[in-house]
This record gives C-alpha cells, structure tokens and sequence, in this order.
C-alpha cells in the first residue's frame, strides 16, 4: 500500500526547531517505506514476467515438437510410398533377370527361333496342367479378350475403367505406377493395352484368382485368396514387337 507523505503541515511557521527536525525524519522514514514497497512491487512484476515468458516459451517449444511429429509422420508416409515402389521396381528387375537367364540357357542349348522355343514350352507347362491354348486377337484389347473367355462375359475394359473412377483405393494403386491419373483412364477408354496393373486391378474389382502362365517362371497368380479363377497365357514372342496374351481352354 502506497504511504501518505505529508508535503506540509498546518503549523510549519510556527513549529520549533525540535519539531521541524522530528517532522523532517518522519518524511524521511515515509519516503523511505514508499521506495522499499515500489521495489517489492517492481520486484513481483519482473518474476510475473519471467514466469510468462517461460510459458510462453513452454507453449512454442509444444508447438515446435508437434510440427515436428507432423513432419516425421509425412516423412514416414513418403517413405512407404517410395519403398512400395521401389520393391515394385525390384521385383520387375528380378522377373527380367529370371527371363534373361532362361533365355541364356535356351540360346545356349537351342537353334530355334525365340517365337518357336517360347510356343514350346508354352504348350508344355498347359500340357502338364491339362491345358491348351487358345489365340486371341492382337488388337489391343488382347487381356480383356483372354479374361473375357475365360471368365465367360464382357467388356471388361469398361468395367474397369468404371471401377476405377469410382474407387478411391483402385486409384491410388494406378497413381503408384502412372503420374496422370486423367491421362491413365484416357487411355484405358481406347486401345491402350493392359498388363500386370490391370490384371491386379481386375483380380480384386472381380473378386478372382487370375492364373498367368508364362513360358519363363511358375505360373503368376493374382488375388489367390479368391475361390473363383480365371486363367492366361503370357506370351512375349508370339506378337513381333509388343507382349499379348492368350486365353486357355481345357484338355
């Protein structure tokens, strides 16, 4: 509480020298008291302030490690994203590697033609499985065509494409592998031709195992956890310049 100083009294004409004296070391003693409580205020201001402060220093270090933990969560997700890729790729690169060797040994041991060892061996990996196989046109549509045998219906192509613009998790798979989704669904509305997406794509829109047999590797299997099936035939020489594939009938 602020002191009252006095800054005169009624009778300081008449006062004696005693009493000026008592009355100068009175408003020496109130002014005194007046500056000690002014520092303790003073005093209890500063530590308020250096309390805030460190709240307030508090509160920005949260934010900080929030966004933080933000920016590690997107790390991660990029992360997951580039490691899907990258396993895609990988696995690619261990097909082509598993196509070269048989290759090598083929043209190590063999005088044929690619088109004539591949038909071969086609022929006989259907035989051990009681199948055959049947020619499908190469237009462009040669994986819908083969499906389409297979599983006894249409215009898949269609249906897919369909599938795709109303699925956001069918989209995000194409995105993995095509940068333009826009452009990726223009083409599938043509005469673009499918592979290995659109088998993917098929397997789990049809709720069906998708059986790939191919001249290079065991047969590649698409959606297994599916009870129905749908089988193919990949071939990489039949087609001068492109891949196709054909459809399957049984023995």
């Amino acid at each position: 509480m602020k002191p009252q100083i006095l800054t005169s009294y009624p009778s300081v004409q008449s006062e004696s020298k005693n009493e000026k004296v008592k009355r100068h070391q009175k408003e020496r003693k109130d002014l005194e008291l007046y500056i000690r409580q002014q520092k303790v205020a003073n005093k209890v201001g500063n530590v308020w302030l250096a309390e805030l402060k460190q709240l307030q220093q508090q509160s920005d270090q949260v934010e900080e490690v929030d966004n933080t933990e933000q920016m590690l969560l997107e790390i991660r997700q990029n992360n997951a994203v580039l490691q899907k890729k990258a396993e895609k790729t990988l696995n690619s690169l261990n097909k082509q590697s598993d196509l070269d060797k048989a290759m090598n040994e083929y043209r190590r041991t063999e005088k044929t033609s690619d088109k004539e060892w591949e038909l071969a061996k086609l022929t006989a990996v259907l035989a051990e499985n009681k199948r055959q196989m049947r020619y499908i046109q190469a237009d462009g549509n040669c994986l819908y065509s083969s499906l389409e045998h297979a599983l006894k219906t249409s215009n898949l192509r269609q249906r897919l494409h369909q599938y795709i613009v109303q699925t956001p998790s069918a989209q995000s798979l194409v995105k993995d592998v095509y940068a333009d989704l826009n452009e990726y669904l223009a083409g599938l509305k043509s005469t673009e031709w499918g592979d290995e997406l659109e088998i993917a794509l098929l397997s789990t829109h049809l709720k069906v195992k998708i059986i790939v047999y191919n001249a290079f590797m065991r047969p590649i299997v698409y959606g297994e956890e599916n009870t129905n099936s749908a089988e193919i035939v990949f071939c990489r020489y039949q087609i001068p310049g492109a891949a196709h594939y054909n459809g399957v009938d049984s023995l």
